[in-house]
C-alpha cells in the first residue's frame, strides 16, 4: 500500500502541469494530505506542492489553508532546510494581502 500512494502520489505531482482549476486544487490538496512517511521517503518530489499552493492559495483560502497546514508538519520531515528558503517570495504576497493600505493612506486618499 506505502508503494503504491507513493507511486500515485509521484504521477499526481509529474501531472500537475497539465492540470488547471478544480482538478489542480483536489491534486495539491491530496498531495499535502499524503501521510508523512510517504512525504519523508521523497521530500523533495513533494516538495514543490507547497510552492505551487500558496501560490494558489492567494486567490483561494482552502488550498491556502491546506498548503500552511503542510508546511507546518513538513518542516520537520526535511533533510535539508535549504529548501524553504524558496517558499519566501510566496509568503511575502500572503504578507503584501494582508497589510495591504492602511486606515491612514485611505484617509488621506479621501
Amino acid at each position: 500500500t506505502f508503494v503504491l500512494i507513493s507511486k500515485f502520489g509521484k504521477d499526481v505531482m509529474m501531472r500537475l502541469k497539465q492540470y488547471k482549476d478544480e482538478l489542480l486544487s483536489a491534486c495539491l490538496t491530496f498531495v499535502l494530505s499524503l501521510p508523512h512517511a510517504i512525504v519523508h521517503a521523497d521530500f523533495n518530489a513533494f516538495f514543490p506542492a507547497i510552492e505551487t499552493s500558496l501560490q494558489l492559495g492567494l486567490g483561494y483560502l482552502p488550498l491556502a489553508e491546506s498548503a500552511m497546514s503542510a508546511l507546518e508538519s513538513w518542516i520537520s520531515l526535511s533533510p535539508t532546510k535549504d529548501c524553504f528558503h524558496s517558499l519566501l517570495p510566496v509568503l511575502d504576497k500572503y504578507m503584501a494581502v494582508v497589510l495591504g493600505p492602511s486606515d491612514a493612506d485611505v484617509d488621506e486618499e479621501v
